[in-house]
C-alpha cells in the first residue's frame, strides 16, 4: 500500500497542495524534523496568519497562496466543521475518515 506521503507526492504532480493548519509557531521545525517541510506547495499556519479554521479568512489565505479559485479547490479535513466552512466558500469539501477513502477521493477527482 502506498503511504500518504507517496499519495501527496503524486497529487502534487497534478495540482498545488496547500497545508492549512491550526498549529503553533513550532510547525516549521516539527515538519522539518519529520522530513516533510518541503512536501507542500504552500503552508498556511494559523499562528502565522492570525486566523484559525474554521474562520473563512484562513481558507481565503490558502486560496490566494496557491492562486486557485474556491470553486476549483478541494479541501480535506478530519473535522466536519472545517469541511463545512470550506464548502460555504464554494470549495469541494471532504471529511477525512481513512487513507483508503482518501485514495478513492483523489482518484475520483483525477488527482492520482
Amino acid at each position: 500500500d502506498e503511504t500518504m506521503l507517496g499519495l501527496l507526492r503524486r497529487i502534487r504532480q497534478r495540482c498545488p497542495v496547500c497545508l492549512v493548519t491550526n498549529a503553533t509557531s513550532r510547525l516549521p521545525a516539527d515538519l522539518a524534523q519529520l522530513g516533510i517541510l518541503n512536501e507542500f506547495d504552500q503552508i498556511i499556519n494559523s499562528s502565522t496568519v492570525g486566523w484559525a479554521k474554521p474562520d473563512p479568512a484562513i481558507f481565503q489565505a490558502a486560496l490566494e497562496a496557491v492562486a486557485v479559485p474556491a470553486t476549483a479547490a478541494l479541501f480535506v479535513d478530519d473535522t466536519a466543521k472545517n469541511v463545512e466552512a470550506a464548502q460555504a466558500l464554494g470549495m469541494v469539501g471532504h471529511h477525512y475518515q481513512n487513507s483508503a477513502q482518501f485514495r478513492q477521493l483523489m482518484a475520483h477527482h483525477a488527482l492520482l
